[in-house]
C-alpha cells in the first residue's frame, strides 16, 4: 500500500488519508476478515426486501476509475464507507485501486452520515424502501444499529408521512427527486442515530414498532430537539393494562390490513403518542383504548345493580316497555352510558362535530310518543346536553335481511342551527353509541 499524503474534505470539513492498494482483491479480503473479527455478517445486509441480491460481477472500469472510502473506527479496525458491492459481493479484481480513510475518532455522527449520503445520493430509493444496503452495514458496523430488524418503521422514518393504518392512500407522500431529498434531510438530522437506537431497543423489547411507528416518531423529532427516553417509553409500556389488551386483540386479528387490524393499530398509536407527553412532562388526554375501557368497566359495575334493568341490546325488550308503561315516566329513571367516538382514519379534514362527554349520566328523559304502526304506540326517550344546549334522541338498530336488531343503541344529534353553527357543524347526521338502563319505581303492573 502507498501513502500519498493527508488532505482535506471541504464539503464534511475533515481530514482524509490517501493510499493506493496493490489490488482490489487484498483490500477485499482484509475486509471481509475485519467484518468475520467484529462478528458482523455482511451478506445478511446484500439482499432487498423482494429477497434478491447483488452477485452479479460489474465491468472493471469501476475498479480503475472509482474511488474506494473506508472508515477508521476507533478501535483501529477499517470498514467500508463506499464500495460495499465491489469489494464485498463482488468478486474483486487485482486492479490496483485507489482508497480515502477518515477517521471515526475525528468526525461527528452527522459528518459520517453526511459522508454517506453524498456518496449514495443517486441509489437512495427503489420502489418503496431504501435499497442501499451498504448503508445498513455501516449503521451496523459503526453504531451497532441492525435495521433489517426493524426494516418498515426505517423506510417510513425516512420518507413517509402515513401515521395511521386506513385504507385511504397517503395523500402526503412524494416521488422522484423530492423523495430523495426527504430522505437525506431526515438522515441528517442530528438525532438520527438515537433515533435509531429507540427503534431498535423497542423493537427488542416487543413494542409495536411498524411502519406507522416509524412515521410518527419522525413527527416526534421535528418537535423535539432531544433524545428520546427508552427506558421510560418501556416504563409506560409496561404498566399499561389497556395497551395489553389492545396489543393481544392485534395478535389475534393478525397484522394485515382488516378493519380490526386497523383499530388495534391506530389505538396503538394513539397510546404512544400519550407516552411521548408523558415523557415531557406534559399532560395528556386518556387515550380512545383507555376511554372505552373506562366504559366497559363502569358497564360491568352497573350489570352487577339487580335494580337497572338492561334496555340495550335486551330482547325481553318487549316487556320492559310494557313494564314502564304501566308504572308511568314519572317513575322511571334512567342511566345512560356514552361511549367515546374514536376519530376516523377515513375523514378529510375537518367537517365539525357536537361533542358530548363520554360516561355515565342521568339526563335521559321521556320526551313523548310516535305511532309505530296502526297497532302501538312508542315511547321516545332523550335529552338535552346541558354542556352544549344540543338534543339528542335515543334510536335504535333495528338490523336488516339476516341480521338482528338491538333497540337502545345509540343516541342521535337533533338538528338546531344555532348549535350547529357554534361548532361548525356540517354534517347531515352524528351519532354516539350508547348503552341504556331503567330503574322502574312503584311499579303498577
Amino acid at each position: 500500500m502507498k501513502d500519498l499524503g493527508k488532505f482535506k474534505d471541504d464539503i464534511i470539513g475533515a481530514n482524509y488519508e490517501l493510499q493506493i492498494y496493490p489490488s482490489a482483491k487484498i483490500l477485499s479480503d482484509d475486509l471481509k476478515s475485519v467484518y468475520k473479527s467484529i462478528k458482523v455478517d455482511f451478506n445478511q445486509f446484500n439482499t432487498s426486501n423482494d429477497g434478491g441480491d447483488v452477485s452479479e460481477n460489474p465491468p472493471i472500469e469501476i475498479y480503475e476509475y472509482q474511488n474506494f472510502f473506508l472508515l477508521e473506527r476507533t478501535d483501529g479496525k477499517k470498514v467500508l464507507l463506499d464500495g460495499f458491492r465491489r469489494l464485498l459481493w463482488y468478486k474483486a479484481p487485482n486492479t490496483p485501486i485507489l482508497v480515502r480513510t477518515y477517521k471515526q475518532s475525528e468526525l461527528t455522527q452527522v459528518q459520517i452520515l453526511t459522508l454517506l449520503v453524498n456518496l449514495n445520493h443517486f441509489k437512495f430509493f427503489s420502489d418503496s424502501s431504501y435499497q442501499e444496503r451498504g448503508f445498513g452495514l455501516l449503521l451496523k458496523t459503526v453504531f451497532d444499529i441492525d435495521i433489517t430488524k426493524f426494516r418498515s418503521a426505517f423506510d417510513a422514518y425516512l420518507s413517509s408521512e402515513e401515521k395511521k393504518n386506513s385504507y385511504v392512500a397517503d395523500m402526503g407522500e412524494n416521488y422522484g427527486t423530492e423523495k430523495i431529498e426527504t430522505i437525506k434531510e431526515r438522515i441528517l438530522n442530528p438525532l438520527f442515530i438515537e433515533d435509531m437506537k429507540f427503534l431498535s431497543v423497542l423493537k427488542e423489547k416487543g413494542c409495536m414498532v411498524n411502519s406507522f411507528f416509524g412515521a410518527f416518531l419522525y413527527k416526534r423529532r421535528t418537535e423535539n430537539d432531544q433524545p428520546f427516553d427508552a427506558d421510560k417509553f418501556l416504563s409506560l409500556h409496561e404498566n399499561d393494562k389497556v395497551l395489553a389488551d389492545v396489543l393481544e386483540k392485534y395478535k389475534k386479528v393478525g397484522t394485515n390490513s382488516s378493519v380490526k387490524s386497523q383499530e388495534a393499530v391506530n389505538r396503538t398509536m394513539e397510546i404512544y403518542a400519550n407516552y411521548f407527553i408523558l415523557m415531557q412532562g406534559g399532560v395528556v388526554e386518556k387515550s380512545y383504548a383507555e376511554k372505552l375501557q373506562e366504559c366497559k368497566d363502569i358497564r360491568t359495575q352497573i350489570n352487577k345493580d339487580k335494580a337497572w334493568i338492561k334496555l340495550t341490546g335486551s330482547q325481553k325488550y318487549y316487556e320492559t316497555e310494557r313494564e314502564m308503561a304501566n308504572a308511568g315516566v314519572d317513575n322511571l329513571e334512567f342511566k345512560c352510558l356514552v361511549f367515546p367516538k374514536e376519530e376516523s382514519p377515513y375523514s378529510y379534514g375537518n367537517r365539525g362535530s357536537i361533542p358530548l362527554q363520554y360516561g355515565l349520566n342521568d339526563l335521559v328523559r321521556f320526551l313523548n310518543k310516535e305511532q309505530k304502526n296502526f297497532m302501538r304506540e312508542e315511547m321516545v326517550f332523550g335529552f338535552t346536553d346541558p354542556n352544549t344546549g344540543a338534543s339528542w334522541r335515543v334510536r335504535h338498530n333495528y338490523g336488516g335481511y339476516n341480521s338482528y336488531g338491538k333497540k337502545y343503541t345509540y343516541v342521535e344529534y337533533q338538528y338546531d342551527k344555532k348549535i350547529s353553527e357554534k361548532f361548525n357543524h356540517n354534517i347531515s347526521s352524528i351519532r354516539y353509541d350508547i348503552e341504556l338502563w331503567v330503574k322502574i319505581n312503584n311499579n303498577k303492573a
